[in-house]
This record gives structure tokens, sequence and C-alpha cells, in this order.
């Protein structure tokens, strides 16, 4: 039976500058093996074809599993599945990491930056005779309301590199930085989807808002004296969506909505004073006085939000017979 590959990835047993190692696991007739590869040094150890009793013991057996499991985390969450509906492992149970898991932990989180993360991920890496090392990996099992620290120890024998297989080692860089930076292209690629769908949502949004601005900028001629009412007349012929009354003083709202209103009335010097109303349907919702007994020019502006009904009727009337007034007001529809 061939070697099928299990699983392969990256370690580290300590802080920097401790070095990296690529890892392998992979299995052949139930038997597993684990190699090693110094990504510095392009060293590389192994354990061989082992056999279950090569790693496991009385401490650190798990009921019923195969090597199979012992490689794999998902393998051996099928395994413990398998045992949860025959009754056999209760279903709280939660394996820790096994092999493979063990030696990723915390290699996709910047891993190992300090003594206390090398302290807790679970695994070490010690020096041996004969230039091999021995791999220790602690995996914290639970199973039938108990829970224990079960410890496997491998001896990774040195394997033997020829010119062929150093260039074998810098392939296998290449291919993963290739691989990783095709990772971080999807990711990219990702991220201008989801830009682009952004970006379609905010022009539908802008196709389904008004396609005409309603907005009204009016004027009045600057006159000697004001009519019987003390409206401000104003001047402009042509109106959309709004609609003068006959006398021209009064503006008519065609179109609800909230409304951005702003009013600036001129005047010569004043002696008498009076009162500058801003009024919707007869009924006063703004004033300012005007100042009197000065000798310069003066104004009065308002400026507000107000939600307008169709049919209302906006003006603007002066009291007390101010002279030489004049006028200009802007209405723009905010919103429904």
């Amino acid at each position: 039976m061939e070697a099928v590959e299990d699983a392969r990835g990256y370690t580290a047993f300590g802080s920097a500058p401790s070095p990296t190692y690529r890892f392998k696991t992979s299995s052949k007739t139930n038997k597993i093996s684990i190699w090693l590869e110094n990504l510095q040094s392009k060293q590389q150890w192994s354990t061989g074809y082992l056999v279950e009793n090569d790693y496991v013991t009385v401490t650190n057996r798990i009921p019923g599993a195969s090597s199979g499991d012992y490689i794999s985390v998902s393998n051996l969450r099928m395994h413990v599945r398998s045992k949860v509906e025959q009754n056999i492992v209760s279903p709280l149970c939660r394996y820790g990491q096994l092999f493979e898991g063990t030696l990723r932990y915390l290699m996709d989180k910047e891993c190992l930056k300090n003594a206390d993360d090398a302290g807790k991920i679970g695994r070490r890496l010690t020096d041996q005779e004969g230039g091999a090392v021995q791999l220790e990996l602690s995996v914290k099992l639970r199973a039938l309301g108990s829970a224990w620290l079960a410890q496997y120890v491998f001896l990774l024998k040195p394997v033997p590199l020829d010119r062929i297989d150093i260039v074998g080692a810098q392939l296998r860089d290449a291919e993963d930085q290739v691989a990783e930076m095709k990772t971080k292209l999807r990711g990219l690629e990702e991220q201008v989807v989801m830009a682009e769908a952004k970006l379609r949502q905010m022009e539908e949004k802008l196709a389904e808002g008004p396609k005409e601005v309603m907005h009204l900028y009016v004027v009045s001629t600057n006159v000697k004296k004001l009519n019987d009412k003390g409206l401000i007349i104003w001047d402009d012929d042509k109106l959309e969506h709004f609609q003068f009354t006959g006398d021209r003083g009064g503006i008519r709202i065609l179109v609800p909505g909230w409304y951005v209103l702003n009013l600036t009335v001129h005047l010569r010097p004043q002696s008498n004073g009076g009162t500058v109303n801003l009024r919707n349907n007869n009924c006063r919702i703004q004033c300012s006085q005007v100042p009197s007994g000065a000798k310069v020019n003066t104004s009065a502006s308002f400026g507000r939000t107000i939600r307008f009904d169709k049919g209302d009727t906006i003006d603007v009337t002066l009291t007390k017979s101010p002279t030489h007034v004049g006028a200009n007001m802007s209405l723009a529809k905010l919103a429904d």
C-alpha cells in the first residue's frame, strides 16, 4: 500500500529567533510517520513508519482509536462521534489537539512571541545523539467525565541529504511562497468583489433617488412702499413644483415633503421699527424685529427646516409700513 500524506504545515518550538519547521504527517497500512524540516538549515528528520505500540502507551491510549485517528484532528472527531453513537464515550467529551493540531497550534496567530506562548503550545523538540531529535507532543484529553494530559514521544532520525534533496527543499519553499501569494491574491480578489458589490448597491440607491431636484429661488424688487397687506410681492415668472397665488404674494407648495427654507429681507434705515413675519397658510411660523433708529441699511434673515403639505401657502408680511423693502427666498426639498 502506498503512503498517504495526511497533513502538512509549519510549526515552531519556541519564540523567535527559534527556527520554523515544515512538518508532514502520513500513513500507510495502519502505520504513521512524522517528518520535519528546518527551514533555515534544510536539515530533515523522520520517524519512519511507526506501528501504534511505538507511540501509544497505557497512559495516552484513546480506547478504540486507530492510527489514522491520532494523525488528524478531523479523523479523531469522526471517531469520537461514532463512539458517542455507541454510547461508549460521553457526548460532552472533548478531545484536545492531536499530532497535526498540536504541531499547528498557535502557528496562525503570530505565535510564540514570548516564553508564555512557548510554555503552552504542547510540543517540544530536543537534540539527541547521532543528530536525531526527540519530539514530544502533549495533548489534553477529556472523556467520560475525566480529563488527563497525554504525552506522545517520537524519535526522529536524520534524513541523509544530497544536492538534489537540497534543491527539492528550496523548490518546496518556492511552492509554499507561491501558494501563500495565491491565498493573499484570493483574499484581495474577494475584497474587490465585495467592494464592487457595495458600489453597485450605492449606485442602485442613487438611481432610486429623486431624478430632479425640487428647488425654488425667488426675489422681489426693492419697493418704496409695500401694499396695504404689507406683503412681499415676488417678481419671478416661472416656477416648477411651486405656484404663485393670484397677487403673487404667496407661494403654493405642490409637492409635499421636508424643505429647507432661507429668507432674507433687506430694508433701508427705519424709524418706526416693525416686524417681519414668515407665514404658512396665514399663520405666523417665524418672525424678526426690524431695527429702528439706525442710519444704515439693515436686514432680517430666517433659516429653518419645515415640512409642507400639498397646497400649503407661504408668504412674508411686514408691519408698520416699512419703506424701501426687498427680499429673496429659497426652498429646497430634502425628503418626502
